[in-house]
């Protein structure tokens, strides 16, 4: 199944809504743009087998209080998520927490690369990882407001970061989860050789 040059826009009357759900089997989405507002998920990924996700923008605002947000949701049993120029920004200012990618259960193989992601209001990580899933990130920009950590792990979870830009707060672990950086940098241009800003 196969996603390309679709345009997903306009305010959601509830939160719970999804710009775009993969359940099972391989996707593609390709130069895809989805601009919501009170929508919970752009695209929700569930026990998919690939999933593939290039040049694709996501923009999430929330419009009530409280109101939660993720731009890319990866679950289940998916085996396999690649994404390559990836735009995502989640603004959740009015109280929620949000993530611009979020990988959970025993998703294992993810791969994120040359790819832009900025959460503004509260998160565990721009890019989070739970439920021991591992993710990887590459020659990208994940950038938090305020003290906010770009990037997260829990629940005996990795994440590994290379090559990358890392704006606001430390990394946040908990759970027997790992951050491991190699080559980053934080927003003054400060490189860390092999450790996390």
């Amino acid at each position: 199944n196969t996603v390309r040059n679709v345009r997903i826009t306009g305010p959601a009357n509830s939160a719970g809504g999804t710009g775009i759900t993969a359940l099972g089997g391989t996707v593609k989405v390709e130069n895809c743009e989805i601009d919501l507002a009170g929508i919970t998920t752009g695209l929700s990924i569930n026990s998919a087998s690939e999933v593939t996700v290039r040049s694709t923008t996501i923009t999430l605002s929330a419009l009530r209080s409280a109101e939660q947000a993720t731009g890319i949701s990866v679950g289940g049993a998916t085996t396999k998520f690649f994404g390559e120029g990836l735009k995502i920004k989640v603004d959740t200012t009015l109280g929620g927490a949000n993530n611009a990618v979020y990988v959970s259960g025993i998703v294992n193989d993810v791969t994120i690369l040359n790819s832009s992601l900025d959460s503004i209001g509260a998160t565990a990580g721009t890019i989070e990882v739970a439920g021991g899933g591992t993710a990887q990130v590459l020659n990208s920009k994940l950038t938090a407001s305020g003290t906010n950590p770009p990037a997260g792990a829990i629940e005996a979870s990795a994440l590994k970061i290379a090559g990358t830009l890392l704006s606001g707060g430390s990394a946040f672990v908990d759970g027997g989860a790992t951050v491991t950086c190699a080559g980053v940098y934080d927003e003054n241009f400060v490189f860390s050789a092999s450790s996390c800003p």
